[in-house]
């Protein structure tokens, strides 16, 4: 991975953590997955440790693609950037409901 992509890798990683984070609060509050592969990971192996696979997963995909690819880096740093922001406005919503 060239120097340039660690900064946004960085970024990713820590906007998917986030965002497992959020999703398994958004779940424990009443709400659902909407990514249909992440909702089959966690219907076999469990809430927790679908949610770690997805994250995983993508997260050495994108490690080993985008190798040079840092414009790609950024573009996933938005998508999960707005992912985030949707699952905290989520969870707000759902919190205030209970």
């Amino acid at each position: 991975m060239h120097p340039q992509s660690l900064i946004p890798f960085a970024l990713l990683t820590f906007l998917q953590t986030a965002d497992a984070y959020l999703t398994w609060r958004v779940l424990a509050n009443g709400g659902r997955e909407l990514n249909p592969i992440v909702r089959i990971l966690m219907k076999w192996f469990g809430v927790v440790a679908g949610l770690v696979l997805a994250k995983a997963a993508l997260l050495a995909a994108a490690a080993l693609w985008l190798v040079g690819h840092s414009v790609a880096t950024l573009l996933l740093v938005g998508l999960y950037s707005w992912v985030v922001v949707h699952n905290w406005k989520q969870l707000t919503a759902l919190s205030k409901r209970s």
